[in-house]
């Protein structure tokens, strides 16, 4: 079977645009299916085919988590307890806000400042006077009990001149970034002999355009390849592949018509009855179902464990006219040979329960070595005798008088 929806079947190279058109109306796989009586498997493959790019569902975003007012009748308290020698962390813990919270309103009353202003008029002249020498920020923070960051601060509040990355701004002056991009274009100079430069975004990355098909895209140093095709390059490759590969399939649609035509016009002959018939498979051996039937049925193998069932005897020989007589049955026998058993003379006894002078009916040779159930090669035997025999042929045992 081919998948949740019917037995495996493939859709007309001319019906994929229906197979199309239906899933952009309906964005699911599953109906899309359900309408051609395929799988979801096979509507995938076409959809991927085709380059259409299948609709996720949109995951929902979880509301948003309501923050906790700060009341302001606690200010006193955290100052309170801020001035006894407990940290931000105790604070919050006790009053259950975060540490943020509490240094953000401790700032505000003005009970933390910042180190910037918790240095004297002296001690911040003398850092400018440092920062402007040329000391670095890290040896001017040591002498002070400060961080580097302070010191930064403490430098651009006061008007001093700010150096490297510090001249413009966070990320970094002019100089730096002028030189971030020389850098970037050494390196866009690997692509140049199929791409140009078009805009500089950053270091690693910028908007090239191919000088093949004149596509303009996003390249990036850490995942795209130089030697690779661009996006409209790539489009194009695969829009001639598509093409090459339906050229194939209508070929090999003409092909098996073709051979299918020819299979319909050379008649076959049936191994059941001989009448010749025409099938559009090569390995067609009946001409219907009741000649297969028929010989599937002659074919069975013998159930060797039920010897006194007429039936299940009759399977276990040749069945023709001259190897199988239906007349034939333990009751004419037992009444052919009077009731004794043809080589011990006893008399035998008719009963369905195990005796070992019950009668039964032997094969002179027996069925397994091409016997045949007639007149000729059947007799009366005992279960004890039937037994010793097996079926090695006529036995030769003493008649008891």
């Amino acid at each position: 079977m081919g998948g949740k929806y019917g037995s495996k079947r493939a859709i007309a190279l001319g019906r994929e645009c229906e197979v199309i058109e239906l899933y952009k109306q309906v964005h699911c796989t599953r109906l899309t299916a359900e309408a051609f009586g395929v799988s979801d498997e096979t509507i995938r493959r076409i959809l991927k085919r085709n380059g259409v790019s299948r609709k996720k569902p949109s995951k929902q975003k979880s509301p948003k988590r309501l923050r906790r007012l700060w009341d302001d009748s606690l200010t006193p308290h955290a100052i309170e307890m801020y001035e006894s020698g407990k940290n931000c962390k105790e604070i919050a813990k006790e009053l259950s806000y975060s540490a943020t919270t509490i240094y953000k309103r401790l700032k505000a009353a003005g009970v933390i400042e910042d180190a910037a202003r918790r240095l004297d008029n002296d001690q911040t002249a003398a850092i400018c006077d440092l920062y402007e020498s040329g000391l670095s920020n890290k040896e001017i923070a040591a002498r002070f009990g400060i961080t580097p960051q302070t010191v930064s601060k403490v430098a651009k509040r006061n008007g001093c001149d700010m150096r490297g990355q510090e001249a413009n701004g966070a990320k970094g002056g002019a100089a730096y970034a002028e030189k971030m991009r020389d850098r970037a274009r050494e390196r866009f100079e690997t692509i140049a002999d199929s791409y140009e430069l078009v805009e500089y975004v950053d270091q690693d990355n910028a908007t090239v355009r191919c000088k093949r098909c004149g596509t303009e895209f996003r390249w990036t140093r850490y995942t795209w390849d130089a030697n690779e095709p661009c996006p409209g390059c790539r489009a194009e490759q695969f829009a001639q592949c598509h093409e090459a590969w339906l050229q194939r399939e209508n070929e090999r649609k003409q092909q098996r018509e073709a051979a299918r035509e020819w299979r319909l016009s050379v008649p076959q002959i049936c191994k059941e009855c001989g009448e010749p018939f025409y099938s559009e498979f090569g390995n067609a051996t009946y001409c219907c179902d009741t000649c297969r039937k028929r010989m599937k049925n002659r074919r069975k193998k013998p159930n060797h464990a039920h010897h006194g069932n007429p039936y299940k005897r009759r399977m276990r020989v040749k069945v023709t006219r001259l190897t199988y007589d239906r007349s034939v049955t333990l009751d004419a026998v037992y009444k052919k040979f009077g009731g004794r058993c043809c080589e011990c003379g006893c008399e035998t006894v008719r009963t369905k329960r195990y005796n070992p002078q019950m009668a039964t009916l032997d094969h002179v040779i027996a069925l397994s070595n091409n016997g045949t159930h007639t007149w000729d090669n059947v007799q009366l035997l005992c279960s004890s005798c039937n037994s010793n025999k097996r079926d090695l042929g006529q036995m030769r045992l003493p008649i008891a008088i």
